[in-house]
Order: structure tokens, then sequence, then C-alpha cells
């Protein structure tokens, strides 16, 4: 008796049998995590570095070519490239995934990274490493329009990342299409030699009063209570009020004193728009092995409420849906299950 014949012979033990398989498929199909991209490391870092003010022939002798040194001692990379442009560095390396343990040799490309010690002193930020991974394609990717103002979209922009940030299936949320805001000093060269003050000193007074100072802790009973002095410049007016200089007679000169200062948003380095109207842009990214289809259905309600919050006054157009790409793959996952049975 082959198997075959048993299975025949017993028809109400192969429906069970059968009926189970069934059940415990549907089972797995219900709680199967959908996702677009599986967890892989690609093996790729990005190194990015801004000199502000420099044109792209002094950013690639001073900042590619010292990087790009130490990156081709390591032992698994297959591809180092750069470009060079005014004012920033953007440097890739691509791991031999083939060959060698791609977590290793990332590794071994930031301790090589931190190992760079003749780069200029006034970057403006060390240089940025950033793995790629796969998981950390966008989930959904949104665009905000309407209002008068990008100031007035970046605050609709920032309430829906705060709501966002409790949803425990996020990973990171990324403003983008935001003007920062930037203080401009116009020093009076005349009022400068009046008071006998050097651009030196202004520079110094500003970074030093710009800054949060940790202050140790108290222990009282069972309690520790830390100390922190809190110097940030948070606005125009603690801006004026830094002190640039004082003497024993009591004068003191205020940066106010010897220049004008402007509030104002700092030159656009990238333009937001959605069918030509300017917007602000929000990318959602998930945590990896969470479902993205459910990811996206919890996000799709909040972002009804916010359009009713702000009166219609602001839309939300999702221009990228990775869960809805998703869903329809799962869709038609189960319509040729069903259609197997």
């Amino acid at each position: 008796m082959n198997i075959f014949s048993f299975f025949i012979k017993n028809k109400k033990f192969t429906m069970i049998i059968t009926l189970m398989v069934i059940l415990f498929g549907l089972d797995g199909l219900n709680k199967l995590a959908s996702e677009s991209f599986p967890n892989v490391n690609l093996g790729i870092v990005k190194i990015k570095t801004y000199y502000d003010g420099a044109s792209a022939t002094d950013v690639e002798l001073k900042i590619s070519k010292p990087i790009e040194q130490e990156m081709k001692s390591i032992s698994g990379l297959k591809k180092v490239k750069s470009i060079s442009q005014p004012g920033f560095s953007a440097i890739t390396t691509m791991v031999d995934i083939d060959n060698h343990d791609p977590d290793e040799v990332v590794a071994d490309v930031r301790r090589a990274l931190d190992s760079v010690t003749d780069l200029p002193s006034d970057l403006r930020n060390p240089p940025g490493f950033f793995e790629v991974k796969s998981e950390e394609i966008p989930a959904l990717e949104l665009a905000i329009t309407g209002g008068k103002t990008t100031r007035e979209r970046l605050k609709v922009a920032e309430r829906l990342k705060e709501k966002l940030e409790d949803n425990q299936k996020i990973s990171e949320i990324i403003i983008a299409g935001d003007l920062k805001r930037q203080y401009v000093i116009n020093v009076d060269p005349e009022k400068l030699i009046k008071n006998k003050v050097s651009l030196n000193q202004v520079k110094n007074s500003i970074t030093l009063r710009n800054l949060n100072i940790p202050g140790g802790f108290i222990e009282q009973d069972l309690k520790q209570n830390l100390i922190k002095l809190e110097g940030k410049i948070k606005d125009l007016d603690d801006l004026k009020k830094v002190v640039v200089r004082s003497n024993l007679a009591g004068k003191t000169i205020y940066l106010k004193d010897i220049g004008k200062i402007v509030a104002s948003d700092e030159d656009p380095t990238f333009i937001a728009t959605y069918n030509g109207e300017p917007a602000i842009l929000v990318i959602i990214k998930k945590k990896p092995g969470e479902d993205i289809i459910k990811l996206a259905d919890e996000v799709y309600p909040l972002l009804d409420k916010m359009t009713v919050i702000n009166n219609n006054q602001f839309k939300f157009h999702i221009f990228n849906d990775e869960g809805r790409r998703v869903g329809n793959k799962v869709d038609v996952l189960k319509s040729n299950a069903l259609w197997g049975l």
C-alpha cells in the first residue's frame, strides 16, 4: 500500500487533514507581516560633509581626498566614489558583500572616518556617516499644501509629526522643504572702532553665550537634582542682549549697540512643490518587521482628522504609499490562493 492508497481509503482522515492545512494557512496569511523590502544589509555607506564658502576644488583637496585615502586602505570595499561640489562633499562606499562580512567592513569604514584628523577646523559639522539600509525606504511620503507662508505649513507638519511619533510602528519622521531661521548681524565698522571692539570679540561673545552648561547635581535626602545653566539663544531679543564687552566702570556694550540684527529665513537649497503649489514634505519610515499595510491604515484617518482640525485650509497629498502597493500584491496572493483551492 502506498501513501496515496492510504489517504483514498481513509476519506474522513484526509478531509480533516486538508481542513487543518487550509485553516492554518489562512491563519498564517492573516498574521503575515507585510513589507515592501526584506531586511537586508546592502553594505552601502554615504559620508556627507558641508564646508560653507569653499569652492569645489577646495572641497576635493581638503575633504574628499583625505577621506578617500583612508577608505582605500580598507579591505573589503568594492567601490569608493566621491562628488565634490561648492560647499559640499559626498562620498559613497560599497562593500563587496559576496566575499566579506558587510557589518565588519562598515565598522571599519566608521573607524577610518574617525581617524581622519587633517580636515579643516571651520567645518559646519563633522562629516556625517549614513548607512543605507533596505528597511529605511520610506513607507509613506506626503506633501502639505495650503496656507499663506512656508512657516504656516511647517507648523502643521510639526503638529502632524508630534502625533505620528506616538505610533510604535514608526522609526523616523523627516520634514523637508522647510526654511530654517537665521539671524543676520550687520556690524557697523564705525561703532566697532568707537567702542574698541574687534570682530573676533563679537564672534567669541556669541559663541560663549550660545551654550547650555551642565552644572552637576545636588543630592538631597534620597533625591538627586540635576543642575544645568540654560544659555542657548532662543530668539532675536536674546541675541540683541548678548554682552560683547563690559568694564569695571559699569559700562556694558551689547550686540545691538554695534550693529543691526535681522531675523530671516536661510536661502533655500531645496524647494518642495506639489502640482505647482508650494509644499512641505513629510517622509515616514517604519520600524523593521512592522506591518506596512497596518501603518498606512493608521496614518490615513489621522490625515483626515488633521484636515478637519485645520478647517480644510491645508491639504495632505500622499504621493508615495508603499503600503498600498504591498496591499495590492497581498490581494493578488490571496486571490491566487483561493483559485488554487
